[in-house]
């Protein structure tokens, strides 16, 4: 199998490439890191290469696309994983904090997406990562959870497309840098990266088109939506932080 996994420099995205090239599987990762990506393109050989680019640029995906066909590179597999919550300062009201949110989280991957799609040989599926606050929204930062709705929509009607299977993951929280939780090595408020990258490692072959992982966040998720918006506020604000 071929993939093509954004975000692959850290967190979920650089889990889930050690995941598939361990497996035996070819994969080419994007992001935006030079220095990291090629640390993990010593780490793991020549089953991984890698573009480092900002998606969010308007020569982002073009130098993607160029790239892929430089290598005749034709994935099966796409894994949207890149994210960002926050800007460099964590002023979440701020407009430009706002149009970071939409940009990176819906914007880049539709870009990518829509852009794969017009090549020769076009993926077979595609897996979108969204977040369990697309569900129930973050009142710490609701334009991060207003992006990640609007990528679970576009997703969930862009499956069967052009023969094309697109599947969406809530995810969350996950123990990576975006976590206020992150500093505990062990923290009850977020799976591993590793975890996560086993769980997308297996969603293609499975059935459905949206997924919530880990079960845990499913079955919270549905005691929280019935408390009063302040409770679950004061709530959500003193775990983040």
């Amino acid at each position: 199998m071929k993939a093509l996994v954004t975000g692959a420099s850290k967190g979920i995205g650089q889990a889930l490439v050690r995941e598939l090239v361990a497996a035996g599987h070819q994969v080419w990762g994007v992001a935006r890191t030079e220095g990291l990506l090629s640390e993990l393109a010593l780490e793991l050989g020549s089953q991984f290469k890698y573009i480092a680019v900002d998606l969010i640029a308007d020569t982002g995906v073009t130098a993607v696309l160029q790239a892929l066909d430089a290598a005749d590179f034709y994935p099966s597999e796409v894994f949207l994983v890149a994210g960002v919550y926050s800007s460099d300062d964590e002023t979440f009201s701020t407009p430009n904090h706002q149009q970071l949110m939409m940009d990176c989280n819906f914007m880049a991957p539709v870009k990518l997406y829509d852009a794969l799609m017009q090549r020769q040989h076009p993926p077979k599926h595609v897996v979108a990562v969204s977040s369990i606050f697309a569900l129930l929204p973050d009142p710490l930062n609701p334009a991060y959870a207003l992006a990640k709705t609007q990528l679970a929509q576009y997703f969930i009607q862009a499956n069967g497309k052009g023969g094309i299977r697109t599947k969406v993951v809530y995810l969350g929280p996950v123990n990576t840098a975006i976590n206020k939780h992150a500093k505990r090595r062990k923290s009850l408020m977020a799976i591993e990266p590793i975890q996560v990258a086993q769980f997308l490692h297996g969603l293609p072959k499975k059935s459905g088109v949206s997924h919530i992982y880990p079960f845990s966040a499913g079955i919270t998720y549905q005691i929280l939506r019935y408390l009063p918006e302040s409770v679950y506020t004061a709530l959500m604000n003193k775990a983040r932080r």
